[in-house]
């Protein structure tokens, strides 16, 4: 049996009508041949009933045996042998000559013609080699059955006529299959194409492929099963395209989420790890379907495992390193309830811990640099309210001291203030076009004598005309002045400090270079904190809170520019920076437009 839809649809057409013209061929030639012989039996019975009226009326009443001229007239013109019985079956006369004495014919067919019955046989007859029939019919004389008259005669041709159907049948049954194969191949492949078309589709859907159109020929089942198909291909790209971008939209969220994702089954296998996860774990690819407890990180394993064991959120902290981390884990639940897996949400709170640490070191900072002036005011004070101090010049020098103190304390109140404004961006400045020459100038004036009395060189290296930038004139002085007043304070007696300002592409940039005893290396990237200082240089004995340079970052980076520091102990420090320049370059002192920072 085929496999393949043509196949069975070609055999099965072809099997029905092959069965068909079979049969066909089977009884067509019976009922032939059943016409013929009946036809014959008919035309027998109605000469054998006028002969058996003939013989009535020729015998005179009686039974007579005819004479044998006339049998033979009979035969010859009726083509049949006849036979003359008499009531008791008898056979009296025949066409075929002298028949023995006693010859009778069955008992049936006498009991037949007694009772006025016509009897009809069929038969083959291989003396002739040809079909006869046979019919026995009734002779009445006198109203009342005397004998019956028999006409035998052979079907002649009916075999030849048979044989010759069944040829034209067979011949006939050859054509009628070969254009039914050929029609039922057409129709065939016309049914077993879009069905294999259909097939093909299926199996390109399978694959992913949902961008399937098949060519609708027909308005049947056929054609509406793949206008149908048509529709579901196109619906299921729709849908397969909506959930992949949903999937991608979802993995794009867990991918650049800044928390670390991790998913894992019933029994603790890694599921996904998004991008910040396996950084953070130091996993890959790979790590994927192992346990979490094969990753090395016991406090992770172990929170996963209590979450799918008693199925209620739990969180942990642990360190990866130098990082802290914060993981939050929560239970992912079934149909009926159980876990069936778990998801854990980590973040990276080292900054905050840093912040918080740099917050404690800040308060710390900022009670001991505030306990300092408050207990020399405080100290003072009571020695003058108990009048431990007797002559003036004492409590003269008392007063300053206190005076000093009290500026000291107003003027670190007043930098962390401003720093505090600063780094919060909450400023309103003014700005407009500023001579950063002219500024780093008036500036170096300043200290010239304060240096002097150090026994410290100050040189400035100024040209006549530099670009305006855009900023605040008086920060811009103060970031200045902080540069120089640490550079005096620091630089030692014989010492030298070297001031410039020079253009640079589209900056200004301003450099203030001194001899002190310099910054090690492990301590310069931190110059810029507040409170921060180097112990081995830059002692509380010369006055400083470590708030200049720190003021000094927040004024610049305010304004667009770039802070820097170079140092080698024992050979002195470079410190620097930038400015933007605000537009065409224009000459000192020109107006420029104003505008709030």
């Amino acid at each position: 049996m085929p496999r393949t839809l043509f196949g069975k649809l070609l055999v099965s057409y072809v099997v029905v009508i092959a069965v068909t013209l079979a049969v066909v061929g089977l009884l067509l030639p019976r009922l032939l041949a059943d016409y013929f012989l009946s036809a014959r039996e008919a035309e027998l019975v109605r000469k054998g009933r006028e002969i058996a009226r003939a013989m009535a009326l020729l015998g005179g009443g009686t039974l007579r045996p005819p004479e044998q001229v006339w049998l033979q007239a009979v035969d010859h013109f009726l083509d049949a042998r006849l036979f003359v019985v008499d009531a008791d079956g008898l056979i009296l006369a025949s066409t075929s000559g002298r028949v023995p004495r006693g010859t009778r014919v069955s008992a049936a067919e006498a009991a037949a013609c007694l009772r006025g019955e016509v009897v009809k046989r069929r038969g083959f007859d291989p003396r002739f080699g040809e079909h006869m029939v046979s019919v026995t019919v009734p002779l009445e004389i006198g109203g009342r059955p005397a004998g019956g008259v028999v006409l035998s005669a052979p079907v002649a041709g009916l075999s030849a006529t048979v044989q010759a159907v069944r040829r034209l049948m067979v011949y006939a049954a050859g054509g009628a299959i070969l254009v039914a194969a050929m029609a039922g191949y057409l129709l065939s492949r016309s049914i077993s194409r879009p069905v294999r078309e259909m097939s093909r589709a299926a199996v390109e859907m399978a694959r992913g492929n949902f961008r399937q159109k098949l060519a609708v020929t027909s308005d049947d089942e056929i054609g509406q099963l793949a206008s149908n198909f048509n529709h579901l291909a196109a619906a299921l790209d729709r849908t397969v395209s909506v959930l992949a971008e949903e999937k991608a939209r979802i993995e794009n969220i867990l991918a650049n989420m800044a928390e670390g994702v991790l998913a894992t089954d019933a029994e603790g296998k890694l599921l996904l790890a998004n991008r910040r996860a396996r950084r953070a774990l130091g996993i890959g690819e790979e790590a994927l379907g192992r346990s979490v407890g094969e990753l090395g990180h016991g406090a992770l394993a172990d929170l996963v495992s209590g979450v799918l064991a008693s199925g209620v959120a739990d969180a942990v902290e642990f360190a990866l390193g130098e990082r802290f981390m914060v993981a939050h884990a929560s239970p992912l639940t079934g149909a009926g309830g159980a876990a069936c897996g778990c998801v854990v949400v980590f973040q990276d709170v080292t900054d905050l811990a840093r912040l918080e640490q740099l917050r404690r070191e800040l308060l710390a900072d900022v009670s001991h640099e505030l306990r300092t002036p408050l207990t020399s005011i405080q100290g003072f004070v009571e020695a003058l309210r108990d009048g431990v101090v007797e002559d003036e010049e004492t409590r003269r020098r008392y007063l300053a001291t206190i005076h000093e103190e009290a500026v000291r304390l107003g003027r670190l109140v007043r930098d962390l203030l401003d720093l505090s404004l600063m780094q919060t961006g909450n400023t309103a400045w003014t700005l407009g076009p500023v001579d950063v020459g002219a500024v780093v100038r008036r500036v170096a004036a300043r200290f010239t004598s304060e240096a002097a009395e150090k026994g410290v060189e100050l040189l400035a290296d100024i040209p006549g005309v530099l670009p305006p930038v855009l900023g605040n004139e008086d920060r811009i002085e103060q970031v200045v002045e902080n540069l120089l007043s640490n550079a005096v304070k620091f630089t030692p007696p014989g010492g030298r400090i070297e001031v410039s300002a020079a253009e640079q592409g589209a900056e200004v940039r301003v450099s203030v270079r001194d001899t002190g005893p310099g910054i090690p290396a492990e301590d310069l990237p931190r110059i810029w904190e507040r409170f921060y200082r180097v112990e081995k240089s830059r002692a509380r004995s010369h006055g400083g809170a470590g708030l200049g340079l720190a003021i000094v970052k927040q004024i610049v980076e305010a304004h667009g520019g770039v802070v820097a520091a170079e140092s080698e102990p024992g050979a002195g420090s470079e410190f620097s920076f930038t400015l933007p320049v605000a537009g065409p370059a224009r000459g000192p002192g020109q107006p420029g437009e104003e505008e709030p920072c």
